[in-house]
């Protein structure tokens, strides 16, 4: 159980600390994640990214670009 901890721990310092933008989406696309990076970037930070929908985050011209991108990522 502690290995598992440090894991989660060390996954979660280096998303927050990344110098690149990550987001991090559930299955029902929900994010669940967001860094600084994405947050400086973007200008939403991250209480107000958590929990919504990936594609109210987007502006109307990207959301069936973003919709294809997903279905293509889930099939592999």
């Amino acid at each position: 159980m502690q290995e598992l901890e440090a894991v989660t721990s060390e996954m979660v310092r280096l998303i927050e600390t990344a110098t690149v933008p990550i987001l991090v989406v559930d299955v029902d696309g929900l994010v669940n994640g967001w860094n600084m990076k994405i947050a400086e970037l973007t200008g939403l930070s991250v209480d107000k990214a958590i929990g919504r929908h990936l594609l109210t985050l987007l502006e109307d011209s990207l959301v069936e670009i973003v919709k294809k991108m997903l279905s293509l990522a889930l099939q592999g």
